[in-house]
């Protein structure tokens, strides 16, 4: 059985084509706009990331932080896009503080 948000994907369209569920017009109508704009969220997502991959894939410093287990596209990214220069910190301890 699927949870989370992955339920509320599968489950608004089902609930939105039964016209027999007694949704008030007001209601079905909110709910579509939910969804809409749920999808809409979706696929900037998949472009946001999109673009990321495509950042992380001319820098070397986020490919070599990607092969550390536990980081991911989004935290690379981040890192190096807050930390240009990392010869401004004496150590790890200063960079990590």
């Amino acid at each position: 059985m699927l949870k989370g948000i992955a339920c509320i994907r599968t489950r608004i369209p089902e609930i939105l084509q039964d016209a027999e569920n007694m949704l008030t017009t007001l209601f079905r109508k909110l709910l579509v706009e939910f969804y809409e704009e749920m999808v809409h969220l979706d696929e900037r997502i998949v472009i946001l990331e999109l673009k990321l991959k495509a950042i992380s894939l001319q820098n070397k410093d986020c490919q070599r932080l990607l092969t550390i287990p536990g980081i991911g596209l989004l935290t690379a990214t981040a890192m190096v896009a807050a930390v240009s220069d990392i010869t401004a910190f004496k150590n790890r301890r200063e960079l990590a503080a």
